[in-house]
């Protein structure tokens, strides 16, 4: 039964990373996506994904993963693909440095030594570039107070790299079998968290890379009148009313101030002491809370929809969360009382 239920895993996992690569490059276009950083989401899903796919085999066909060198290659080529992946999305601005090619080694190296020492050393590179990402998020605690999933995101960061990691380093005494199931049971989970959390929030990796840039040690904006672009970000908003298009994105925010996503994140972050999502959200809801006195008649969808929210429920929300009523509940403090409520 835990045989099948892990098969079942398997062929999940496989779907969802072909919508993930699919949604990354072609769907997904809050920010700006360099070539480097689609080659290494390519890479790390064709990995995780032929790792799946042996799993797979094994269980199908009662093979022997740990004797299968390509297959110990993939688990070392794993955290590179990983960490380049990351540090591109988070810090396109950065060098990597020269010593990151020494990663290659234990790729080309690893698969060849016993199974004793590879698999425990590929997953300690595997935690180690957790770690690293972990390190990175962490920064962002004193730097970020509008990051709000930031501690669960850690949470969940150090979860997945301790069990992944124990797993691996116990494998060789734990047994093939148990290795399997779990590993591709617990990437399955991971992947269907991915997917929920980009369904729930939809801006969350765009969050996450406003919050980062705040931490640049070396400021995107050296070169630019910080002060007249904020003017300018401004008359956006205030006269051409650049918030109400609802499927306004940074990198069109970007592209209308002239800069790349990561400038604009950084601008707003200085200038405003807010994320781009925060700050949009925030513009929509002063537009709102005018419609809402007067025009008593409006309904809350019409209002939501008026100001730039894609719908009912997100607008509900937002309102709350800035106002801390609904927004019924702010007509009827405004003395409004209509039908439509």
């Amino acid at each position: 039964m835990l045989t099948l239920i892990t098969q079942w895993s398997i062929g999940f996992s496989l779907v969802a990373m072909v919508i993930l690569w699919g949604v990354y490059w072609w769907t997904y276009q809050a920010f700006e996506k360099t070539g480097f950083s689609k080659f290494a989401c390519t890479a790390m899903l064709a990995i995780v994904a032929s790792i799946q796919v042996f799993h797979g085999w094994a269980l199908a066909f009662d093979g022997q993963v740990f004797e299968e060198p390509f297959y110990l290659a993939l688990l070392f080529a794993s955290p590179v693909a990983f960490y380049g992946f990351c540090r591109e999305l988070i810090e396109p601005q950065a060098r990597i440095p020269p010593l990151a090619a020494l990663a290659i080694v234990p790729v080309i190296s690893g698969p060849w030594a016993p199974v004793q020492i590879a698999l425990p050393l590929a997953f300690a590179m595997g935690g180690l570039s957790a770690f690293w990402l972990t390190l990175k998020l962490h920064r962002l605690k004193d730097q970020r107070r509008h990051f709000e999933l930031e501690r669960f995101g850690l949470l969940g960061i150090a979860l997945v790299a301790c069990v992944i990691f124990f797993v691996g380093l116990f494998a060789p005494w734990l047994g093939e079998r148990f290795y399997v199931l779990a590993y591709a049971n617990l990437t399955a989970l991971v992947l269907a968290a991915i997917l929920w959390l980009l369904l729930r929030y939809p801006d969350l990796l765009q969050k996450a890379i406003e919050a980062v840039t705040t931490s640049y040690a070396v400021s995107t904006l050296k070169n630019h009148d910080c002060d007249a672009l904020a003017r300018q970000l401004q008359t956006l908003m205030h006269k051409e009313q650049l918030y109400k298009d609802e499927d306004l994105s940074l990198a069109r925010l970007a592209e209308s101030l002239g800069l790349t996503t990561h400038q604009t994140s950084e601008l707003i972050n200085t200038q405003f002491d807010i994320s781009f999502s925060r700050l949009v959200r925030q513009y929509r809801i002063n537009a709102a809370k005018l419609v809402l006195t007067q025009e008593p008649n409006a309904s809350v969808l019409s209002v939501g929809l008026s100001v730039g929210f894609s719908s009912q429920s997100s607008f509900y929300t937002a309102f709350r969360e800035v106002t801390g009523l609904t927004p019924g509940q702010y007509r009827k403090q405004h003395g409004i009382l209509t039908r439509t409520e």
